[in-house]
């Protein structure tokens, strides 16, 4: 595994880090120095499907069981690829290593937001999940701060379908269930172009970010703070 070499394993990989579980046909990844040189840093992971991964055409991504501190959402998604990416160095952040992290078409999902002092069940649609994660370059864990779900757009196959997300009187299992469950029947429902779920920087939900057409059931429950765009900095941080 040195630094800048593509490590490659296939024919189905399974890995754990903090009680998350991956599984997929194929990972390749490349590891870098940053900043002084002292620590490497993941610089690229490519999660792939195939003929033995879950499902030929889906990778498994299962945080149910994680113990991560800096993770707000534990729950199944089952994409059908997930690639990140390290941000390039910012000079104003010398300390600070990020990385966007996309899943391609995951569909629909399930699972818990860590919000109000304990784990709510939350379940909903993406065509596409992005995922900025942060870590301090002196060795920190790494955090998730902000979840953002997209809508697939109208192309020749199909109309253009919104992301969705319910806030669930009770958990969904499977999460495909949700597709015969109207967005009425939830505590609270929100569909949009983009659904951005921000957190704070001890890994509790902090707001919800709406984007484009948007439509919402029910009362927001207390708490829920629902931000503009405009009211969030440079970096897409409250």
């Amino acid at each position: 595994m040195a630094a800048g070499a593509l490590n490659d394993l296939t024919g189905g990989v399974h890995a754990w880090y903090g009680g998350a579980h991956l599984f997929a046909d194929r990972v390749q990844w490349v590891q870098s120095a940053i900043g002084d040189g002292k620590r490497v840093w993941l610089e690229r992971l490519e999660v792939l499907s195939g003929p033995a991964g879950p499902d030929p055409d889906r990778v498994l991504l299962d945080s149910t069981e994680a113990v991560l501190d800096g993770l707000g959402f534990h729950g199944r998604l089952r994409p059908r690829s997930m690639i990140a990416v390290r941000g390039d160095p910012d000079p104003g952040l010398p300390d600070l290593v990020t990385w966007q992290v996309v899943l391609e078409q995951p569909g629909w999902f399930s699972g818990d937001l860590n919000l109000e002092g304990g784990w709510v069940p939350h379940g909903g649609w993406a065509d596409r999940i992005v995922v900025d994660l942060t870590a301090r370059g002196d060795g920190g864990a790494m955090k998730c701060r902000a979840i953002h779900l997209h809508g697939r757009p109208a192309t020749a196959n199909g109309p253009a379908q919104r992301c969705r997300l319910d806030r669930l009187r009770t958990a969904v299992h499977p999460a495909e269930a949700l597709a015969n469950q109207s967005p009425t029947a939830a505590e609270f429902a929100i569909e949009g172009a983009i659904i951005s779920i921000h957190f704070s920087a001890n890994g509790t939900f902090d707001s919800l970010t709406p984007s484009g057409a948007t439509t919402m059931y029910g009362s927001p429950p207390r708490g829920l703070t629902l931000r503009s765009r405009s009211g969030l900095g440079a970096d897409g941080t409250p």
